[in-house]
């Protein structure tokens, strides 16, 4: 069963013969899980709406009757906008606290921030309430890195390579089983992102979770 939320308004409208607005979306097997609730969020930075968007879900595992809550988001980008980033991520936050009851259910939360580590928003989600952890730290020779990069283009003022996605779980109720192995240089190749191997400019970022009393998985 599927979930898409489009921009309030979104530049691929703009081009002819397109194929209809981006946005966010959200995916889950309904022979596996149940939909308990579902939030659809404007995000907004410093009281103001602004064109980014979240989906938030709570979903009931069939076979345990556990519940757990899951995000998607994907927050403004550019340089310059790390400020209006930090307060999208403030109020996705909030939204987040509230939905999982002060973080009584547990969540996962998958996104494309557009934030190095070194940001604000970052460091919200790090050091908030909700007991965060970053899934793909666990890939790293000490365990509390990110990935050098999840994404890897060729633009027209160069090679730009960032680490700006990121998968955030409460780490007091969930365990990360297993990640998905991010693309070598060479896996990626000379021309790098997207290309016709792998035609999105940013990586797959996948885990494997479980309960942490429940360690056969969601």
């Amino acid at each position: 069963q599927g979930t898409f939320f489009p921009k309030p308004w979104s530049p691929c409208l703009d081009v002819e013969h397109n194929n209809g607005p981006d946005g966010c979306a959200l995916f889950f097997l309904q022979n596996r899980f149940k939909l308990v609730n579902s939030a659809n969020i404007r995000l907004t930075a410093m009281t103001l709406k602004t064109n980014q968007v979240a989906i938030a879900q709570t979903l009931e595992c069939k076979e345990s009757s556990r519940q757990f809550c899951i995000a998607v988001t994907h927050l403004k980008a550019r340089t310059g906008w790390e400020r209006f980033r930090s307060a999208q991520g403030c109020d996705l936050l909030q939204n987040l606290q509230n939905i999982t009851q002060g973080a009584k259910i547990p969540l996962i939360v998958c996104g494309d921030f557009n934030a190095e580590p070194t940001e604000e928003v970052y460091k919200h989600f790090a050091s908030s309430s909700l007991n965060l952890n970053s899934a793909y730290k666990l890939l790293s020779a000490d365990g509390q890195s990110e990935p050098p990069y999840t994404t890897w283009k060729i633009r027209t003022s160069g090679e730009c390579r960032h680490t700006l996605d990121y998968i955030w779980y409460s780490k007091h109720a969930l365990s990360v089983r297993s990640a998905l192995d991010l693309l070598t240089e060479e896996q990626i190749g000379p021309n790098r992102l997207p290309s016709f191997n792998y035609p999105s400019d940013h990586l797959s970022l996948v885990c494997d979770f479980s309960f942490n009393e429940e360690p056969d998985g969601l």
